[in-house]
């Protein structure tokens, strides 16, 4: 249905009739506008675009519902294709938004991922807003060594300049490794550092 069919089927209604709009919601109508329309829904009045009425009456009809079924297949595949990209990523890529932002990439979770932006500041993203790769940074590969060993030795317990602590998981920058000392106290180690503390223990001397 175009927005014209749409204007001519809301200007044929009676005030009070009940209209379905795209999103499954039951509105009461009110009167036309120009390029809105005002509908009362739970008692509250709002202005309502054109392009949201679906069909008259309580129920969406089969074209609506057709409808919505393919924009909710069509976002479920962006959004599997957006995160199959995120999986090639390294960290350090450089990737930019929807909204125009470049960041850098650090990983992806289920839902959302994790970017570093140009003051610093780590966040979690939804995946929707990722568009596209802008720049891959090289892999160096001592860091990617160092990082491995950290993978190897995860909760194994070495002593270090804090005392015997727990090896922990890469942070999600990639940059550190995280210990626990004595198992409780969190604290961060550069690669190269944690590389040092590792061959104090006679680990990873091959590095």
């Amino acid at each position: 249905m175009t927005n014209e069919e749409k204007i001519i089927a809301l200007k044929s209604l009676n005030k009070g009739e009940k209209v379905t709009l795209k999103d499954g919601r039951v509105v009461s109508f009110e009167r036309m506008k120009r390029t809105k329309w005002l509908g009362r829904i739970d008692r509250t009045l709002y202005d309502i675009p054109v392009q949201m009425f679906a069909n008259v009456g309580e129920t969406l009809s089969d074209e609506a519902l057709l409808e919505n079924a393919k924009k909710k297949q069509d976002i479920q595949s962006e959004f599997y294709e957006k995160k199959r990209k995120l999986k090639t990523l390294n960290p350090g890529d450089r990737i930019k938004l929807t909204n125009g932002d470049v960041i850098e990439f650090c990983k992806v979770n289920r839902k959302k991922f994790v970017g570093i932006e140009a003051d610093g500041g780590m966040f979690n993203y939804p995946i929707a807003l990722f568009n596209r790769l802008v720049e891959t940074k090289p892999l160096n590969p001592r860091d990617e060594k160092i990082k491995g060993l950290a993978k190897k030795y995860r909760g194994r317990t070495i002593q270090t300049g804090w005392g015997p602590s727990d090896i922990g998981a890469i942070t999600d920058d990639h940059k550190c490794v995280l210990l626990y000392e004595f198992g409780k106290e969190e604290y961060a180690l550069s690669l190269e550092n944690f590389l040092e503390e590792m061959h104090n223990n006679d680990l990873g001397k091959e590095i």
